[in-house]
């Protein structure tokens, strides 16, 4: 997964996703913008104490990338954000449980 989204923002961020972003109407700085966020989440997930916080701005990210293909007809992609979403969200509350586990 977390190639997954190192290779989505490198693609951004070298202009790759360039004509989607047009064609979904999206400006190229917010393109930027993005790929860099995915960059710097996915590097979040490996540091525990911010590992929750990166997986919920990814999650925040593919639900907004999911509503994107849905207001441009293109629904075979959302299959993809709803399996990063599970996945991002077992994520999210595999690390919460651990965090109880060290509280209690």
């Amino acid at each position: 997964m977390t190639l997954q989204f190192i290779a989505a923002g490198i693609g951004k961020l070298t202009g790759t996703w360039t004509d989607m972003f047009t064609k979904w109407g999206y400006s190229i700085s917010f393109m930027y913008m993005i790929g860099s966020l995915e960059i710097a989440c996915v590097i979040g997930l490996f540091i525990a104490k911010i590992r929750k916080w990166a997986g919920l701005v990814l999650i925040i990210t593919m639900i907004g990338a999911a509503f994107t293909h849905l207001l441009n007809s293109e629904p075979s992609r959302i299959i993809h954000n709803i399996v990063l979403i599970g996945i991002l969200s077992g994520i999210f509350y595999l690390d919460r449980k651990k965090i109880e586990l060290l509280v209690n």
